[in-house]
C-alpha cells in the first residue's frame, strides 16, 4: 500500500523508485536547511556571549605611558 504522496507522484508519471527518490531528496533538503538554521542560531548565541565577555573584561593597566617613538 502506497502513501497518497507516492500515488500522486506516480500519477504524474514517476515510477515507484523515482517517487521515493523525490521524497528522499526533499527530506535531505529539509534536513540540510534545519542544520544550517541550527548552526546560525548557535553562532548567534556565541556572538552574544562574546559581546558580554568583552563588556565584562577590564582593560589592561599599563605601568606608564606607551613609547610610540620606535614606530616611526
Amino acid at each position: 500500500m502506497s502513501s497518497p504522496v507516492i500515488q500522486g507522484l506516480q500519477a504524474s508519471g514517476f515510477s515507484h523508485e523515482q517517487a521515493l527518490g523525490v521524497i528522499n531528496r526533499l527530506i535531505d533538503q529539509q534536513a540540510y536547511t534545519i542544520a544550517v538554521d541550527e548552526m546560525f542560531r548557535l553562532s548567534a548565541w556565541l556572538f552574544i556571549a562574546l559581546i558580554a565577555l568583552v563588556w565584562l573584561v577590564k582593560p589592561a593597566r599599563n605601568a606608564g605611558p606607551v613609547d610610540a617613538g620606535g614606530a616611526h
